[in-house]
């Protein structure tokens, strides 16, 4: 690679600028690649619940009905 074309890969900053690079993430389906830094691993909703990604947060109706106060 010559150095006319790197030059323009990582724009140069004045020193002490801050700058910006963007990346994109790798985007993967397999579990393997889990934890690995860059790289977002897909899977199905089964799996990710299976894998604690989401919490039920809801209010029961019990909880509702020992909150009432009557108003």
């Amino acid at each position: 690679m010559s150095e006319t074309n790197s030059a323009n890969i990582i724009p140069s900053t004045s020193p002490g600028q801050i700058s910006r690079i963007e990346s994109k993430p790798f985007i993967s389906q397999s579990l393997a690649d889990f934890g690995e830094p860059g790289v977002w691993v897909e899977v199905d909703p089964e799996t990710a619940e299976a894998m604690g990604a989401f919490e039920e947060t809801a209010v029961s109706a019990a909880d509702v009905e020992e909150a009432d106060n009557g108003d």
